[in-house]
């Protein structure tokens, strides 16, 4: 007993700042979720649905109607997993998602420790603890926030195996990237890029080509081992081999968005033949029978007209938004990158961060919709730079106070305040933004869509085929979730409904949707199989919805 106590009071003498960072950040975080508005939406609603269906009918369905080809399995598993415990999914879901930014701001310490010493991973750690954005994520039952910590995970275990500290940490780095790929399939790039790294870089670092070979063959075999039953089952599916589900609907929205539809109608148009022509409207249907691999070249012309639309987005994000951007950003981006030349070791591990960010930009400017969510793996990167650019900055401020006034304490002051103030700075000025709001809604209208959906599970039990725009009604109704389709012929759109077959239709007062679903929820929607059972105006703020029973 005395020995245990021993080392844990060894352990938190030794790391008593990082403790203090992790006890910061998750108050933050929970401070956060408790003042959310508690309704799950968008892509939340299809996680947990996903590990409702695993543990109750042990199948991975999800939402939409067909065999969920499109979502990853490892987040979903978690909240399943975590459900178990809790006797919740929405509870399971929150709680993996803040124990996922806790353990980001572990592994950012870890990586900003080795690639510039421990101090400034003690600033990089700091920031990802207080800044909004990665708060704001862990409130949000998203994938990204397992995927982050994750991969910065693999970052590290990359950069040690650089350092040839046993193929441990090489194997370590591609069981995390196996488990980055299983929540979101771009994980497959960090892998290759570390393998590459280790083999391309032997000479420098004065190993052999057949240790180097070695060390790259533990990254990428436990990275296959993970990968290879998804990708087989994946490919079961889909009747043909896929590595993810979700390029050629990306592709194919792409198409259609650069022949001049809007977004919407690129996603969920319908033809004069009631064909689903939007991939969005039976998503995992499409991806079944659409045509896999996208050639090359077409592929290539469709990203540069997607990355003429979506970068001036991305550089609104990272460059003139006070979330990520601002002159103070990029100013320590800048200063801790270039104020001293770089050696033969910062030359490699500066390469693989850049080789991510680069890369990854490139997926990112190829979507077909650059949502904020989308960015968020390359905010960890800019922590470290921003961290490191701290750091230089406040051993600039100590050399001009050394000048002046020669005193131990001014000096450690100087650090001290300088490092604290740029990171408040960098965090109020985060602040800024609507950052919540760039993840989930905090508006009551989802109060008003919580509390529709309640109503129409209750009052039909049982599975059932809902059609409207919102998640949030079709996951509380316990429903199948079925999409109303853009076209100007509103006779068109009903003979859609009717093939589609659905139980229930909900329409509320949305502004971004056809002119025929504006008649149909002011007017009544005219078919005579259809009886309004359920029309609320809404709370202030919120939104009045209707709900039609459809009987034909």
């Amino acid at each position: 007993m005395k020995v245990w106590v021993v080392f844990v009071g060894r352990f938190v003498r030794a790391y008593w700042p990082v403790l203090a960072i992790l006890v910061l950040a998750l108050s933050l975080r929970l401070f956060w979720v408790l003042h959310e508005v508690p309704v799950l939406q968008g892509d939340e609603t299809e996680y947990a649905r996903l590990a409702e269906n695993l543990v109750k009918r042990h199948g991975y369905l999800g939402m939409m109607e067909g065999p969920q080809v499109m979502y990853p399995p490892f987040f979903p598993g978690l909240i399943a997993a975590a459900s178990v415990v809790v006797e919740s999914y929405e509870v399971g879901g929150r709680l993996i998602t803040v124990l996922g930014g806790v353990v980001l701001i572990l592994a950012v310490f870890a990586v900003g420790t080795e690639m510039y010493g421990r101090g400034i991973g003690l600033l990089a750690a700091a920031l990802a603890a207080c800044h909004p954005v990665l708060i704001a994520l862990s409130g949000a039952m998203y994938s990204e926030s397992v995927y982050l910590p994750l991969t910065v995970s693999g970052i590290y275990f990359g950069l040690r195996a650089l350092e040839s500290r046993g193929w441990g940490s090489a194997v370590s780095c591609g069981m995390l990237f196996g488990l980055a790929y299983l929540t979101r399939p771009d994980g497959l790039f960090y892998p290759l890029v570390i393998a590459a790294a280790l083999f391309l870089t032997y000479p420098v670092r004065r190993i052999s080509a057949a240790r180097a070979t070695v060390t790259a063959l533990l990254v990428l075999t436990p990275f296959v081992a993970l990968a290879s039953p998804y990708v087989a089952w994946l490919s079961v599916r889909c009747g043909g081999f896929r590595l993810e589900g979700k390029s050629v609907m990306n592709y194919t929205i792409n198409e259609r968005r650069n022949a001049g539809m809007s977004l919407f109608e690129a996603a969920m148009s319908i033809g004069p033949d009631l064909r689903e022509e939007g991939p969005w409207l039976s998503p995992n249907v499409f991806v079944i029978q659409a045509p896999y691999p996208v050639p090359f070249g077409a592929l290539a012309r469709a990203w540069i007209a997607s990355a003429n639309r979506n970068k001036d987005e991305i550089f609104y994000h990272f460059v003139r938004a006070p979330m990520l951007g601002s002159l103070l950003a990029i100013g320590l981006v800048t200063l801790g990158l270039f104020r001293h030349t770089w050696g033969r070791r910062r030359w490699i591990r500066e390469s693989i961060l850049l080789t991510m960010t680069i890369g990854y930009l490139v997926i990112l400017l190829g979507q077909h919709n650059v949502a904020f969510r989308y960015e968020m793996p390359l905010v960890p990167i800019l922590l470290l730079w921003w961290a490191k650019g701290i750091d230089e900055a406040s051993r600039w401020a100590t050399l001009s106070v050394r000048q002046l006034a020669g005193s131990r304490w001014a000096l450690a002051g100087t650090r001290v305040g300088v490092c604290a103030g740029l990171v408040l700075l960098l965090v109020l000025l985060a602040t800024r933004g609507e950052v919540g709001q760039f993840f989930r809604d905090e508006s009551a209208i989802q109060l008003d869509l919580k509390d529709a959906g309640v109503w129409l599970a209750e009052y039909r039990s049982g599975p059932k085929r809902i059609l409207g725009y919102e998640h949030s009604v079709s996951y509380y109704g316990r429903g199948i979730r079925l999409v109303f389709p853009a076209t100007n012929d509103a006779g068109l759109a009903r003979d859609y409904v009717r093939m589609k077959r659905p139980d229930f239709l909900f329409l509320t007062g949305n502004t971004e949707v056809p002119a025929y679903y504006h008649e149909w929820f002011e007017y009544g929607v005219p078919d005579s199989a259809a009886r309004l059972i359920y029309a609320r105006g809404g709370r202030p703020g919120g939104r009045a919805i209707k709900i039609y029973e459809w009987t034909g």
